[in-house]
């Protein structure tokens, strides 16, 4: 009986301790995304003000942060989070971004 409550405590830890793990990997990718839209945003903005060169240089540097944190959402356990895991498996993975977007923009030759 003594071996039984400590075993029961120790999984007991470790089952919160994994609850833990998926929600705070669910909030900091969320954080991080909601960062990186602003960059974004505020780049795209600021577009007519950057030459083209300089312009191309900043959406590729913000697209390879954008592409490892779409790696880390990939890898991410959503656990029962479902809005999170739609959030990102059934929009932000699945369609291209404003970055991925406005580089294939740059990539056409205008007519």
């Amino acid at each position: 009986m003594r071996l039984i409550i400590p075993l029961v405590l120790l999984l007991l830890t470790a089952t919160c301790c994994n609850q833990s793990t998926k929600e705070s990997c669910a909030v900091q990718l969320h954080a991080a995304d909601q960062e990186l839209l602003k960059k974004t945003d505020s780049l795209v903005q600021n577009a007519a003000r950057l030459d083209t060169v300089a312009y191309a240089t900043q959406l590729q540097a913000l697209r390879q942060e954008e592409q490892s944190l779409f790696e880390q959402a990939r890898q991410c356990d959503f656990g029962d989070d479902r809005l999170q895991y739609n959030y990102w498996h059934r929009s932000r993975l699945k369609f291209p971004s404003r970055l991925e977007q406005e580089l294939t923009r740059l990539s056409v030759p205008s007519r």
